[in-house]
């Protein structure tokens, strides 16, 4: 949600300091000075990004990331902080994520100013090794990610399969996946099948703008897919969706995927 994307980069990492009521914590500097691809997925030939990540592997995440931009005639810099909570409470996996970018001069495509809120629950039915998932998002004005590659879309990919970006051409994301003045959720249900090699995800989400536009939606999605051999898996996607004032839409998606 905060970097998604392929940089040339340096890191440095603590790890192993012991702090009061914590079991472990790793401090992470990281230094990237090419490819940076910004919010709008287009690379940035000036952008550099810092990013420094105090991480407590229990329960909590700290990310600050400064984007420095030296292009003097738009200036496009800008800070990025976000917290993250996992943990387990009863029978649910819990994830809870708040997220926030800040411009150091205008608003451009590159970056603008938002809150991002994001909750993640998860759960497995009784008597199976099936998942079932709750994912509920709020995009306050418009947060933008500090590094996005070129196929990966907007931030909102982990609220579902409605939401991801598949990286094909212009099939996009049934929902969309820019958070931008809007809340959403998704219920999906992962099923598994022949030892895990098989799993069937369906998928129910919806969203709505929350700046008075009528621009409501909901959709249905199923995913299917399949491992052949070791280094095959073959995936195949399909939707439905209706928007409030458009026609409604629906697509169907193929994909086989060789891993080496």
């Amino acid at each position: 949600m905060l970097i998604n994307d392929t940089i040339d980069a340096v890191g440095i990492t603590k790890n192993n300091i012991l702090t009061p009521g914590t079991s472990n914590v790793q401090v992470t500097f990281v230094y990237g000075w090419n490819d940076v691809d910004r919010n709008d997925n287009k690379e940035d030939h000036s952008a550099h990004l810092f990013c420094e990540v105090d991480n407590d592997v229990s329960t909590m995440n700290f990310d600050a990331v400064y984007v420095y931009d030296d292009d003097r005639e738009q200036r496009t810099d800008a800070m990025y902080f976000a917290a993250s909570a996992v943990q387990r409470i009863g029978q649910l996996n819990t994830a809870f994520r708040v997220l926030t970018s800040i411009p150091c001069h205008a608003e451009t495509p590159q970056v603008g100013q938002g809150e991002l809120l994001f909750a993640e629950v998860s759960w497995t039915p009784p008597h199976s090794h099936d998942v079932m998932y709750v994912n509920v998002y709020w995009g306050i004005d418009d947060y933008s990610s500090a590094a996005r590659g070129p196929d990966t879309g907007g931030p909102l990919g982990r609220t579902g399969i409605l939401y991801s970006a598949v990286g094909l051409g212009r099939y996009g994301a049934a929902l969309g996946n820019r958070p931008r003045n809007s809340a959403g959720a998704s219920l999906g249900w992962q099923m598994f099948f022949d030892e895990t090699r098989k799993q069937l995800i369906l998928e129910i989400g919806g969203q709505d703008g929350t700046n008075g536009q009528d621009n409501a939606a909901i959709a249905f999605a199923a995913r299917y897919q399949q491992a052949i051999g070791q280094n095959m898996i073959f995936r195949l996607d399909g939707f439905v969706a209706g928007r409030e004032n458009a026609l409604p839409s629906r697509g169907v998606r193929m994909e086989v995927v060789v891993k080496f």
